[in-house]
């Protein structure tokens, strides 16, 4: 054979055959989302912590030198009169190889660890590890115990260094059995798939699940797209649009009057056919009862799977930068905003920064609850300011409920997100004209390397800049959604 197999192979194999036969064949058509980048960053950090507090001293098997001097330095260990902790112990059986990323030996006994920076157990996780325990016993190195080491998110820091807690450890030496004697039949078809031709599979949710893949946009390329599909019909019930998909009408636009049943989705079938805006005079009086001063404010966090500030948990989410923008009567509007780069823990001088700037009256308006979880959490965090945070979060004015109850434009398709509302709104204002930080998933990469020690002074003001034109969007963008949606010709 001309190839190798991996546990990472195997699983793609039982997403879907075609992204295995794809991975070996046609890698340069292989292109990961920005979430999925993030996730092998997290890992690998998750990883360098878990060999530190569960199996410190260890031996790096490095694979710099190839996949043979890997094996062979791994057997020596195994093989050896002395016991042995290695870091991604490297055995191969068959054609298959894998990495063990914990592995103690005592005597005879062979203890693996597995670690992921998940905070639960998945039923991806029980086959992961039988794949790698058949591969270990194939090789003549049998687990005694193998176990996954997953992320406890209710471990504080307490600084220093000490990540004892981190990690929560459940043996699946017992779960993993019937899953074992199913691999054999994997790596058959798996080797058959690879030797064979592109395997002929239709898209469909495998596509994302578990993990989303990365020949999404080979594999739905040629997918004929349907502009205003019947299934993202906002109001409409899901059995309706099925009922109206099977009788033929796959676009919105080509629903006749009369079959859905009420003015409000009638209104909204005219505007799929004209592209105009809905906006009720239901919305209208929303907005224009908001008082003057208005204050419109966005959080950016950012959530460590290690915790790096003492007194945070694993992947909560920590505010290091708001932007608000203030309007007054005569609509003109102020932009005032709080960043911090130090790479110190921010949240007790952005709160204070924020209690100062919004003073004690006008609405402030956020785009969905998310400020008010994160002014709640500083509560938590800092009682002496508990008052003030209640006084902001006693005069949130959350605007995406009213936009997603009342206003409509085809060009939504269903999803009411602020990215996806603006463009209807106010299209002067483009998230794609900015460079580096277009998103909230952008922003945290960001900061992670505005704060790491050795980005160049001027990378960093580079990227300072840019989220802070990020942020700044955000609370503009909001600012334009009231004042166009405010009026309306019904």
């Amino acid at each position: 054979m001309k190839w190798t197999l991996s546990k990472s192979r195997i699983l793609s194999f039982l997403q879907c055959p075609k992204r295995l036969y794809l991975e070996v064949h046609h890698r340069n058509l292989m292109k990961y989302s920005a979430s999925s980048e993030i996730a092998f960053r997290i890992g690998n950090e998750v990883g360098e912590v878990a060999q530190k507090v569960l199996m410190p001293g260890g031996v790096l098997i490095e694979y710099e030198r190839g996949l043979r001097k890997a094996i062979e330095t791994t057997h020596k260990y195994l093989n050896g009169l002395f016991d042995s902790t290695l870091y991604e112990a490297t055995l191969q059986a068959q054609n298959i190889q894998v990495r063990a990323d914990l592995l103690a030996k005592k005597k005879d006994f062979i203890n693996v660890i597995e670690v992921k920076s998940s905070t639960n157990v998945k039923d991806l996780y029980v086959i992961d590890c039988a794949i790698q325990y058949w591969v270990m016993d194939e090789a003549g190195f049998t687990p005694s115990k193998i176990s996954l080491a997953y992320i406890n998110n209710q471990f504080v820091y307490q600084g220093g260094g000490d990540y004892n807690g981190l990690f929560k450890i459940f043996d699946l030496s017992a779960d993993i059995s019937e899953h074992v004697e199913q691999v054999p039949g994997w790596v058959e078809q798996a080797n058959k798939t690879i030797a064979g031709k592109l395997p002929n599979i239709e898209i469909g949710e495998h596509c994302n699940k578990p993990y989303t893949c990365p020949f999404i946009e080979h594999c739905w390329k040629d997918v004929p797209v349907i502009k205003y599909p019947v299934t993202k019909f906002p109001g409409l019930k899901k059995s309706k649009s099925i009922e109206l998909a099977n009788a033929g009408y796959e676009d919105a636009r080509d629903i006749p009057d009369g079959l859905l049943g009420n003015e409000i989705l009638q209104a909204r079938l005219n505007a799929y056919r004209t592209g105009k805006q809905v906006i009720p005079r239901e919305l209208c009086n929303k907005l224009n009862q908001l008082k003057f001063p208005r204050y419109y404010l966005d959080f950016e966090t950012i959530g460590f799977a290690v915790p790096r500030w003492s007194g945070t948990r694993p992947y909560e989410q920590l505010p290091f930068q708001w932007s608000c923008h203030a309007e007054d009567k005569s609509m003109g509007i102020s932009h005032i905003e709080f960043l911090d780069t130090s790479g110190n823990p921010p949240m007790r001088a952005l709160s204070e920064a924020l209690i100062d700037t919004v003073g004690n009256f006008g609405p402030i308006v956020v785009y969905t609850t998310f400020e008010k979880t994160v002014l709640c959490k500083l509560q938590e965090r800092f009682p002496e300011l508990a008052d003030q945070l209640q006084g902001i979060i006693d005069r949130l004015f959350d605007l995406y409920q009213p936009i997603k109850e009342h206003y409509f434009h085809r060009d939504l398709q269903g999803g009411y997100s602020i990215k996806n509302v603006l463009p209807t709104v106010a299209p002067e204002i483009n998230y794609a004209e900015l460079v580096e930080v277009q998103d909230g998933m952008m922003a945290q990469q960001a900061y992670l390397e505005i704060i790491n020690e050795e980005t160049l002074p001027e990378r960093k003001q580079s990227l300072v800049e840019s989220l802070s034109k990020y942020c700044e969007m955000d609370t503009l963008a909001m600012v334009k959604l009231v004042q166009n949606l405010s009026n309306t010709d019904e």
